[in-house]
């Protein structure tokens, strides 16, 4: 602010002067005047600089409060990151001595099922050994047998007893109870797979087939299936590890036993089972609405008589194989076309004229036939044919089986 100069009243020079005018009056006065405004702005300027000064006081103070907040604030965040650290600390130190715990469990659980299987083994090693030894015994008592029939000149007995062959089928029967859950699970469940699928898959797309629900036909042709499953595979694979690792056959041939009445009570048992186990499909057909005939109760005995041919055919060709292996070719290239072609999930006379002609050496064909017949109703002429044909399959193929099996047990 620019100070103007105050003007100073001029002394009187003596006392003989004249009296001053009004002009000469006022001045003194405005000077006074603005003495008292200058005066006035200097103290509203000081009250503003302490107004200034009171605010900034009260700034620095807000400054001040809002640092010991935030300090405040910060060191209850630093407590509570350190709470929440010590608790997840103590957490993870819960959870690390239960996984020390249930590893420590798993480890002993581990531990015991290890022990438990290392004494089953050695328990069915024990019994293995034990049974090798029985038939290593059994051998060389054959072996024995055979060198002194040979030296005294003796002639290996031909024909067939009944008692020979029901010993033989006695000793498959007792084998078989300890096995019988898994195998008639496989012989049983494999074929009403295929009656669902076939049936109820083609089912959905094929109502009828010459006026029969489609999964009736098809129930009545899966028997086939089933006679293949249960005859045709033991009789290669069963009669196959009996012949060459077990060595079954040699023992049982060191009895009174001779390889005509082996191979019949082999696959007599297995027919029979067949012709139990094919009771199953048309049991599942029943549930979907079948009403067979009072012939369905020869359904067990066809697919019996069908099971003659094809378990006899399985121990042909478990006697000419030479490795187990071999056996897919006979699978793939024969038993597989046997079932496609025997009329089982459509009729065979729509094939063309070739494969209906060929169908006539398809002993599953004529088992479809049979079976259809049982339980839709006969018909006297076709079927005694059918019949005709299975019975002469089964024989020819019995006595092939006996045949090619004699010079692989006979030396």
């Amino acid at each position: 602010m620019v100070e103007q100069p105050v003007e100073t009243e001029p002394e009187s020079t003596h006392a003989g002067d004249e009296p001053l005018g009004p002009e000469q009056r006022r001045e003194p006065r405005g000077r006074e005047a603005t003495s008292d405004i200058i005066r006035a702005a200097e103290e509203a300027a000081g009250r503003v600089a302490g107004i200034l000064q009171d605010a900034e006081d009260a700034a620095e103070q807000e400054i001040a409060a809002a640092r010991e907040e935030a300090a405040a604030i910060q060191r209850q965040a630093e407590l509570d990151a350190e709470a929440k650290a010590q608790e997840a600390a103590r957490e993870a130190e819960r959870i690390r001595s239960e996984a020390d715990e249930y590893m420590a469990n798993i480890r002993l659980a581990a531990d015991s099922y290890a022990t438990q299987r290392e004494a089953d083994a050695a328990e069915q090693s024990r019994k293995l050994l034990e049974e090798a030894e029985v038939e290593a015994r059994a051998v060389r008592a054959a072996e024995a047998e055979r060198l002194e029939a040979a030296a005294e000149g003796r002639h290996v007995r031909r024909g067939i007893e009944l008692t020979a062959v029901v010993a033989v089928m006695s000793r498959d029967i007792s084998v078989f109870l300890r096995s019988w859950r898994s195998t008639t699970f496989s012989a049983i469940v494999e074929p009403i797979i295929l009656l669902l699928a076939f049936g109820l898959g083609f089912g959905a797309l094929i109502s009828q087939v010459r006026g029969v629900d489609y999964i009736q036909f098809v129930a009545t042709g899966v028997v086939a299936t089933t006679v293949v499953y249960s005859s045709a595979f033991p009789g290669m694979f069963s009669t196959f590890v009996k012949r060459e690792f077990q060595r079954i056959y040699d023992a049982l041939l060191a009895t009174p036993v001779n390889v005509d009445e082996l191979v019949t009570a082999e696959v007599v048992w297995i027919s029979i089972r067949t012709g139990v186990y094919s009771i199953a499909p048309v049991v599942v057909a029943i549930g979907f609405g079948l009403r067979p005939g009072w012939g369905v109760v020869l359904v067990p005995f066809i697919a019996f008589l069908a099971a003659l041919g094809l378990s006899s055919f399985g121990v042909t060709m478990a006697a000419t194989m030479k490795s187990i292996s071999n056996f897919n070719f006979i699978i793939s290239g024969v038993l597989v076309p046997l079932i496609l072609l025997a009329g089982a999930y459509f009729p065979v006379d729509s094939l063309p004229h070739w494969a209906y002609i060929a169908d006539q050496f398809n002993p599953l064909y004529h088992c479809v036939a049979l079976v259809r017949h049982a339980v839709f109703g006969f018909d006297t002429g076709h079927d005694l044919y059918h019949f005709g044909v299975l019975v002469f399959v089964a024989v020819v193929m019995w006595r092939i089986a006996i045949w090619q099996l004699r010079p692989r047990l006979i030396d």
